[in-house]
């Protein structure tokens, strides 16, 4: 009794290759009582659902405005729906897939589960499948961890932090929390508040060595907050030291010329934070970092507040790093440039 027609071009918002079910010889006034047995089984089987009628002058079928038509089938086959939640899956373009509203809740389409096999390539087997079981979207962090496990970088920033607790009395090492911390930043995951749910991630425990625990979960925001707060302006300069070191050691030549790039550029705020203000320039509340660079390596991040001038100890800053340069290369050509 039921046919699949391929959807026509209209305003309606369909799109080309949609398709809608039908009821072949009743024309425009289908009288969905009679065939509700087949309509129930057809949202059964998760077939797509819509109104629709016969133009008489070119014969094409034109869907009618799918809100009315789900509308009329929800009330007349399921009072539990409201005319709220018809419009809700029509807006959410849920008459792709329909399944039947029991309790006024909609129900969950069944999932493929079976392996689909694809064509291969040369003796290897493609196949799509399903019981992948733990995912991530984060997968790229394995990678940072293969780059640190060479530069050593976590534990390097670890010595440089200094850890006052009672080896006997913690549960996550420094380095475990600092590894945590920066794996998620560099993944786009600044918040402290993300590691509420990171922190439960196989894949973030892989990376941060620590080993995969369903019952011991990583550090939580409030005890990152604490390492955090632990960082003082000599720690900072200790970290700013280590990403200089890490810059020579990357070099296997001296090199015959250093370009060192000062660039001060905002950090916009959206609260109350400490050091707050508001900049005539970039018209807005934010901080006023200074990045120095040397090609593409960072030498400095140096986080300052926006009431100051752009070039605020940026000649301290030089001074610092040409008298490191002379040590280890006294021949390099040194270049400034400031923006």
């Amino acid at each position: 009794m039921l046919a699949d027609q391929p959807q026509t071009t209209n305003p309606l918002g369909w799109l080309p290759g949609d398709y809608m079910l039908t009821f072949p010889g009743y024309g425009d006034n289908v009288p969905w009582s009679v065939n509700q047995a087949a309509l129930q089984q057809a949202m059964d089987q998760g077939q797509p659902i819509a109104d629709s009628y016969i133009d008489p002058g070119t014969g094409e079928r034109i869907p009618k405005s799918p809100t009315t038509g789900l509308a009329r089938i929800f009330h007349q086959f399921y009072p539990a729906a409201t005319c709220a939640q018809a419009l809700h899956l029509v807006k959410s373009r849920c008459w792709y897939n329909l399944s039947i509203l029991q309790g006024g809740k909609a129900m969950l389409t069944d999932c493929i589960t079976k392996p689909i096999s694809l064509s291969s390539l040369r003796r290897q087997k493609v196949l799509i499948e399903f019981d992948g079981g733990k995912i991530t979207s984060d997968a790229g962090a394995l990678l940072l961890r293969e780059a640190d496990r060479r530069l050593d970088l976590v534990k390097r920033m670890s010595a440089c932090i200094p850890d006052p607790r009672d080896p006997d009395c913690i549960e996550h090492q420094q380095t475990t929390m600092i590894a945590q911390r920066v794996m998620a930043i560099a993944c786009g995951w600044e918040d402290l508040n993300d590691h509420q749910s990171l922190r439960k991630d196989p894949l973030w425990q892989i990376v941060t060595n620590r080993g995969v625990d369903d019952e011991k979960p990583l550090a939580s925001p409030p005890t990152l907050c604490r390492l955090e707060n632990r960082v003082s302006r000599k720690t900072c300069f200790k970290l700013s030291s280590l990403m200089v070191e890490q810059f020579i050691e990357s070099h296997r030549e001296p090199p015959k010329e250093l370009i060192v790039d000062f660039d001060a550029t905002n950090d916009p705020l959206h609260g109350h934070q400490e050091g707050r203000f508001f900049h005539g320039y970039y018209d807005e509340y934010c901080f006023l970092p200074l990045y120095v660079f040397c090609g593409s390596q960072l030498l400095c991040s140096y986080l300052r507040p926006s009431d100051i001038g752009a070039a605020h100890h940026a000649w301290a800053i030089l001074s610092l790093l040409v008298k490191r340069f002379r040590q280890v290369w006294p021949k390099v050509r040194i270049l400034f440039r400031g923006d």
